[in-house]
């Protein structure tokens, strides 16, 4: 685990959270993607590590992940409007 991936794990509660890797890293184009039983961190040197969850990680993965034309993501996942 890299750095920032290693960072966000501790920061999101680690594997009492996420769960352990259920893959090897892997490198997509200068970053890299690390599945968890309860997620995945993708982490590049331009966005950061961010962790995607659920409906918004298949929805992501189906639309190519951060190969696709979606790109890594930005942010971390947010609630909004009780939704």
């Amino acid at each position: 685990m890299d750095g920032p991936t290693a960072e966000a794990y501790q920061k999101m509660g680690g594997e009492a959270v996420l769960g352990a890797p259920t893959a090897m890293a892997q490198t997509v184009g200068d970053g890299s993607m690390l599945a968890f039983t309860n997620g995945t961190i993708f982490s590049s040197p331009s966005t950061g590590a961010h962790l995607v969850q659920g409906e918004i990680l298949k929805v992501y993965t189906a639309q190519g992940g951060p190969a696709g034309k979606l790109g890594f993501p930005t942010s971390d996942e947010a609630q909004t409007g009780g939704l």
